[in-house]
């Protein structure tokens, strides 16, 4: 289920409120997005987030998260998306692959960035249910980019365990 806000205010939140309180999500996915949200609906929000069911994942999208109060921005992940450059492969065709063609595709492959955005989109299609695992290490990984790890051994590594 997604919700999608320009601005979320405090009426907003209050009905969230009620909605996860009531247990009404169906597929224990919700997305909510919105381009702003004022400081009375974050504050209104935080007692909620703390006390989600433990199957509901719950995915908060907003342009600018540094704008966010601390005490609500602590209560999720924080997941920054990067736009990337096309591939010349879906993340479809790279799971169907054997491992030995995946680490032979990523021989001379620089845009280990492009290839590890292309695996999550395709991973969240099927759910985190199924793909939670391989998730948390695409994030994993994503956060290894910026490191000294050589974006080699980041690829060899999705393309072993995914």
């Amino acid at each position: 289920m997604s919700i999608d806000f320009g601005i979320l205010g405090i009426a907003d939140a209050r009905a969230l409120r009620v909605h996860l309180s009531m247990r009404q999500i169906v597929d224990n996915e919700l997305v909510i997005s919105c381009r702003e949200i004022t400081i009375e609906a974050q504050n209104a929000l935080l007692k909620a987030f703390e006390e989600l069911p433990d199957e509901l994942v719950l995915t908060f999208r907003h342009p600018a998260p540094e704008t966010l109060l601390p005490t609500f921005r602590s209560r999720f992940l924080d997941i920054e998306i990067i736009e990337t450059e096309k591939i010349d492969i879906s993340g479809a065709d790279f799971l169907s692959m054997t491992i030995g063609q995946r680490l032979q595709y990523i021989k001379n492959f620089e845009n280990a960035e492009s290839l590890l955005v292309a695996l999550e989109e395709e991973l969240h299609k099927k759910g985190i249910e199924q793909s939670g695992r391989q998730l948390r290490q695409i994030v994993s990984m994503k956060r290894l980019l910026s490191t000294a790890v050589p974006k080699r051994a980041i690829l060899e590594h999705i393309a072993c365990i995914i």
